[in-house]
């Protein structure tokens, strides 16, 4: 359980993990009343564009286009440049030489 702790990104995931290990371990615990949230409600998109929206892909592609370096705006938006890279060439940006 350790191990998950300091190589996981997930601290809602250990949390619902944690719970169940700790309702199960209970004498006289009944796996049909644990209850969790489903992965839907407690799950954050994964994708980036996803994450940004549709106003922060616009603000995004705003900042690039008035002149913002792609390090700039990765720094900007919390994302990693490799994301700043794929959203522009997904979105039909050109690179700049």
């Amino acid at each position: 359980m350790d191990l998950i702790v300091h190589y996981s990104n997930t601290p809602q995931l250990l949390f619902d993990l944690r719970l169940t290990v700790r309702a199960l371990a209970e004498p006289g615990s009944d796996q049909e009343k644990l209850t969790l949230p489903s992965p839907a409600q407690s799950a954050q998109p994964w994708s980036t564009s996803a994450r940004l929206g549709t106003t922060g892909m616009d603000a995004l592609l705003d900042a690039y286009h008035a002149g913002a370096t792609k390090k700039q705006v990765a720094d900007q938006f919390k994302i990693s440049l490799s994301s700043v890279k794929r959203l522009l060439r997904k979105h039909g940006v050109q690179p700049n030489k």
